[in-house]
């Protein structure tokens, strides 16, 4: 039977009864069954199946289940454990919440988006009203009306949770799905300290300091820092994408890949697919973007599936605001080199913004856009070697890099590249003034400055002359750094060594053209290009004095 995903369909319900393709990750029921901790968290990037994988516990738990959907899980796999279904299967009342949707740009909204979800929540329990005291009623009828104070809003949760093991006599569970949704967008649109001190209370009282909690699980993309939301939840286990138990059960494991390829009479295209969709590592386990897996499957073309579901406005900010050492690590993956870096778990978001290079680096590692190729605990520190996964996320930075390069004139900038990797000097000279003072309004070419200039347009020649030249920059030869190298794939063409320097005053621009231009030879900086056995080579002095720029050769 051909693949059909049911592409879009994170309930299981309907995902079963839809009779669409599921691979299978119900074994995850029977983990989570025999794990002893209270809360579970599984931080993965959007689109890996965490709605789902809730969805499907859900069902399997809930004691509120109709009938016919007790049969969902025949002839999957956690069927073949008779006991645990007769022991389990819809025995526990299930509170499910989902926060994906609660992405407001402002308290106000952001609280009246939990108030509703709440609403809708106790809606769905309106059977438990009529048993309570006159007391419990007001305090329910407080949440369908949205009208009840925020103290009984934030322990909402841990109040449905005692009536409805007050009413089946058995403990609760309480699943969250993409519970730091509202936290992310707090953070971006700049009220984080208020929600913080909201959902503290809420995630606390339900996780924490309540006695008819069987057991909670929480989805989300990021572990927000025990010091910050978390800071009354010291009972969370945290399984993260270092984390090697639940490795499989989020995302496609190549074995799944190989099927799903096989079904889909794409097998021909499997290395293609290994090369775009691959790259993820969760514990010591390869894993596949499952998003863009079925979308190929569908469509049977390569495509960026994944990242066309999310702005990267956010991943492109925090690169262009990071420091100059970032973006210089930038250079090396952007051309499939390794960077290591160390990496925290717990991420605490107000770090970022402040430009703490560890805290980004975490964030893109956690939320997609870079993979751990591996990991060691160094001093109590994980020390990552992080890598671009593939070639769908290579697409987003290389997309940005261009988008950037290209800003002030698209056609020009490729001309200005062209007269470069020609020796057209004089014409290069003039249209990269033009660049220069048309770009600047990003950058102050002056102290402290010049260098994030500078690497963002080496950025942006590595993405444009990817297919043509190799750039280098800042790098060992001969006996000191060059600042860039430019050297042709094919070894007949001509090679070129860029020496980049500010200068204080307009008059000694000329002078510290000489000073760059000797800086070049004293160091033999062509000692690279002559060892690969190119002989045509061009030496350049770049100076910049404000947005005036100066181009001397050898």
């Amino acid at each position: 039977m051909p693949v059909n995903f049911g592409i879009g369909v994170d309930d299981f319900a309907e995902l079963i009864k839809l009779k669409a393709t599921y691979i299978d990750k119900t074994l995850l029921i029977k983990e989570l069954l025999q794990d002893f901790s209270s809360v579970i968290l599984f931080p993965r990037p959007r689109r890996f199946g965490k709605t789902l994988a809730l969805s499907m516990l859900k069902y399997f738990l809930d004691i509120k289940s109709p009938e016919p959907d007790k049969n969902l899980f025949e002839n999957l796999n956690i069927s073949q454990y008779p006991e645990l279904l007769l022991k389990h299967q819809n025995k526990y009342p299930v509170i499910f919440i989902s926060l994906k949707e609660v992405k407001k740009n402002n308290i106000k909204d952001a609280m009246h988006g939990i108030r509703v979800l709440i609403q809708k929540l106790f809606n769905t329990h309106k059977d438990l009203y009529e048993d309570l005291d006159h007391h419990y009623q007001a305090r329910f009828d407080g949440l369908l009306s949205l009208t009840a104070p925020e103290v009984e809003l934030a322990q909402s949760l841990q109040f449905l949770s005692e009536l409805l093991e007050k009413k089946h006599g058995q403990k609760t569970w309480i699943l969250i799905d993409e519970y730091d949704t509202p936290i992310h967008a707090a953070w971006e649109f700049g009220f984080y300290e208020e929600l913080k001190i909201f959902m503290q209370g809420f995630l606390g009282s339900a996780l924490k300091s309540n006695t008819s909690l069987y057991k909670g699980v929480l989805t989300g993309i990021l572990r927000v820092s025990q010091e910050g939301m978390f800071s009354d939840l010291n009972n969370i286990m945290v399984h993260s994408m270092l984390s090697d138990f639940y490795s499989s059960y989020f995302g496609f494991t190549e074995s799944e890949v190989d099927w799903i390829c096989q079904e889909a009479d794409v097998s021909d295209q499997r290395e293609q697919v290994r090369d775009w969709y691959n790259g993820y590592k969760f514990g010591d386990l390869n894993i596949y973007n499952p998003w863009s897996i079925i979308n190929f499957a569908k469509n049977k073309k390569l495509g960026p599936y994944w990242v066309n579901t999310g702005s990267s406005q956010m991943i492109e900010h925090l690169i262009a605001r990071a420091p100059s050492e970032f973006k210089k690590d930038f250079e090396i993956l952007i051309q499939g080199g390794v960077v290591t870096q160390t990496i925290d778990e717990k991420i605490v978001l107000p770090a970022i913004n402040s430009n703490a290079v560890k805290a980004v680096w975490s964030f893109l590692l956690f939320s997609g856009y870079l993979k751990a190729e591996k990991i060691n605990l160094v001093r109590g520190n994980f020390v990552a070697d992080l890598k671009i996964p593939n070639a769908e996320i290579l697409s987003v930075y290389e997309n940005y890099f261009m988008a950037w390069f290209e800003s002030a004139n698209p056609e020009q900038s490729n001309q200005m590249l062209k007269a470069l990797i020609s020796g057209e000097i004089k014409e290069f000279e003039k249209m990269f003034q033009d660049y220069v003072e048309k770009t600047l309004s990003y950058f102050d070419v002056g102290a402290g400055k010049a260098e994030s200039f500078y690497h963002a347009l080496v950025l942006g020649m590595i993405v444009v002359l990817r297919d043509s030249h190799q750039i280098l920059s800042n790098r060992e030869s001969g006996f000191g750094r060059y600042d860039v190298l430019i050297i042709p794939k094919e070894l007949s063409k001509l090679g070129i060594i860029i020496e980049f320097k500010v200068a204080n005053t307009e008059k000694s621009m000329s002078k510290e053209a000489k000073l760059a231009l000797a800086q070049i030879e004293s160091n033999n900086y062509q000692a690279e290009l002559n060892s690969r056995g190119i002989n045509k080579i061009l030496k350049l002095a770049i100076i910049f004095f404000g947005k005036k720029v100066l181009i001397k050769t050898k």
